[in-house]
């Protein structure tokens, strides 16, 4: 991480990791004061590697409000989505409607 003196924002490496999103943070405590997230979800969050989604909307309001670049919805959704490589999505066929009798 470093500091862009022009406008004071964090410019991080890609986000990659639930540690690389507490990490822009500054640490799990910061990242618990900041967030209001306890201090022992943050572990779990970051051991298990994965932000639930109910934090989502959280963490990117508060990285914007910090100025904290590439921790969007987005991001957390790629990082979410990149635990499934091999997920293929499929065209929903409907089902045709029963005919009458």
């Amino acid at each position: 991480m470093r500091l862009d003196s022009a406008n004071e924002k964090r410019i991080m490496p890609a986000m990659k990791t639930a540690r690389d999103i507490i990490t822009a943070f500054g640490g799990l405590v910061a990242f618990s004061e900041i967030t209001g997230i306890v201090y022992p979800t943050v572990q779990s969050l970051q051991h298990r590697d994965k932000i639930d989604v109910k934090y989502w909307k959280l963490i990117a309001a508060h990285a914007a409000a910090r100025g904290i670049e590439g921790v969007t919805i987005q991001t957390l959704c790629d990082m979410a989505l990149s635990k499934f490589p091999d997920v293929k999505v499929r065209k929903h066929k409907p089902k045709p409607a029963p005919a009458d009798a």
